[in-house]
Parts: structure tokens; sequence; C-alpha cells
């Protein structure tokens, strides 16, 4: 999503972005049949500009952390991929050999090194999260489901 301006003013910021007339991917599948995208095709399509944004952030050496269904924005006109909330976005020397604290991501999209509370490598950990959307994508169903975190965390290790 692009970024246009911050304003400051004393008490809080206002960020200017780009308005996308649309909803996230996570409303987008809720509402088919099975919860899942049917048609392959489509879900390639997706893929393929989720992937396309994260190459082009990594590139950047910019890892996002907590990439997942919610934080991917569809243009209801023509599907078009939007990446969101970069609250735990950060700037690495390396995306692939940079180690990061544990401190950020959503559970069901965690790496195991996340699971387990360890430092992790940024964009393997994003590479990660993009395989638990694109299972979710075509089975409509979690990779790892517990009943609370540490289950979850648990199936992940």
């Amino acid at each position: 999503m692009k970024f246009y301006d911050a304003i400051d003013s004393g008490n809080k910021v206002s960020l200017v972005v780009e308005y996308i007339n649309g909803q996230n991917l996570y409303q987008y599948i809720r509402k088919m049949p099975g919860q899942r995208i049917q048609d392959e095709n489509h879900v390639k399509d997706i893929f393929r500009q989720i992937v396309e944004a994260v190459e082009h952030l990594h590139a950047k050496q910019v890892v996002h952390r907590d990439l997942k269904l919610e934080n991917v924005l569809l243009d209801r006109a023509t599907n078009l991929t939007k990446i969101i909330d970069f609250g735990f976005a950060t700037k690495v020397k390396n995306t692939s050999t940079s180690r990061l604290p544990f401190n950020c991501g959503t559970p069901v999209y965690m790496c195991p090194d996340l699971a387990q509370k360890k430092d992790h490598f940024g964009g393997p950990s994003d590479v990660w999260a993009l395989g638990v959307i694109l299972f979710i994508l075509l089975t409509g169903k979690l990779p790892f489901y517990g009943a609370f975190e540490d289950d979850i965390y648990r199936k992940i290790i």
C-alpha cells in the first residue's frame, strides 16, 4: 500500500496512504464455499502478487514479520493485492541471515523459531508465512490448529 505523508499534530501521528476500495483476503475467502478459493488459477494470480510484493520488500532489505490473510488487501475491481500493516516490519542488512528478536507475528503464521520464542531470520519467516497463506487459500483450513497458543506452537514445532 502506498504511503504518501505523515502528519504529526503533537499528540498523534496520522498517516496518509493509498485508498483501496476492497477487502482483506480473510474477508474475501470467508464468503466462499469451503472458505477457500475454488479456482486454482485465481489462487495462483493472487499468490503470485503477494510473493512478488514480498520479493520487492526483501530486495529493499525489509522484512514484514506479520504476513497473514488479514494483512493482504484485494481491490474490488481488479483483485490486485496490496500488503498492509508494517507495524512489525524492520529493515535488515540481509533478509536471509539477519537474526531478529522474538516479539512479533500471529501464532498460526509463525515459523518454528518464532513458535519456540527464539530469535529468527526475518526473510525465511516471511516465506514460512507465505506457505501458510497458500495452504489456507487452497484448503480453507489452517495448517496448524490448536485450542490455545501453546498447542499451536507445539504443532508448528
